[in-house]
């Protein structure tokens, strides 16, 4: 039973981080990745693993996030777990 979920906050960490890299990737030529688009495509791609998640969990997908204010400067919102929630 831990190996298993071991697996999937593996294969979750692996997901969110190829999100969040396709989105910084996709927005940087038009918007910029410090626009509220790119801010918006990750809360989108990553709310299902987000309401997935257990506490712990959830609580390292908004460290992550939040770690995105600083560099490369992506608009996270204060309010992001009731974004990720909804």
């Amino acid at each position: 039973m831990v190996c298993n979920h071991s697996f999937w906050v593996i294969t979750m960490n692996q997901a969110i981080e190829q999100i969040i890299h396709s989105s910084l990737n996709k927005n940087e030529p038009g918007a910029g990745v410090g626009s509220s688009v790119t801010a918006n495509d990750i809360i989108e791609g990553v709310r299902p693993y987000y309401q997935a998640a257990s506490g712990a969990e959830k609580l390292s997908i908004v460290e992550r996030l939040n770690k995105l204010k600083v560099e490369p400067g992506v608009p996270i919102p204060s309010n992001i777990e009731q974004l990720l929630s909804n």
